[in-house]
């Protein structure tokens, strides 16, 4: 039987932003892996990366890490369009429920070893304490390495 739970994106101050459904595929202390699709009723394109209305994305989410990385394929195939990850307070499940705290900072990867990163602006424009923009910023950097050497995900 599947394991299902519904993610929560919620804004920096922990309020509700959007749902949905998923499937946990590993879990574990350190981070778990669920499989979604991108339902949406427009299709979206961020700093390149296609995002379409049914694509597949397999999304690790950490429990003590500041990001979490969406790898999106073309509809249900095996072709990875890109890689997604947010900056976020780290994930907290409880009761098939996964939470993340978004912090508007984003970075799309691709496979060709591009990477962008989005939304600095809106990041700035936070009430965040120096110690939480910071940390945010010092996970930027880590993910920005890990994406160099890490992609495609190994789960």
């Amino acid at each position: 039987m599947e394991n299902k739970l519904t993610v929560h994106k919620c804004d920096y101050q922990g309020n509700d932003v959007f749902a949905y459904p998923a499937t946990i595929l590993r879990h574990n202390e350190e981070k778990m892996v669920v499989r979604a699709n991108f339902t949406s009723h427009k299709d979206y394109n961020i700093a390149g990366l296609e995002l379409k209305n049914g694509d597949k994305c397999l999304e690790v989410f950490y429990f003590h890490r500041w990001f979490n990385i969406f790898e999106v394929y073309a509809g249900e195939s095996d072709q990875i369009r890109g890689w997604y990850c947010n900056i976020t307070k780290p994930a907290i499940y409880k009761e098939n429920h996964l939470y993340y705290y978004d912090l508007a900072l984003d970075v799309i990867s691709f496979s060709d070893g591009r990477q962008v990163i989005v939304d600095e602006d809106q990041f700035m424009e936070l009430p965040l304490d120096d110690e939480t923009r910071q940390k945010a910023k010092n996970e930027l950097q880590d993910l920005c390495q890990l994406l160099k050497k890490e992609v495609p995900l190994r789960y």
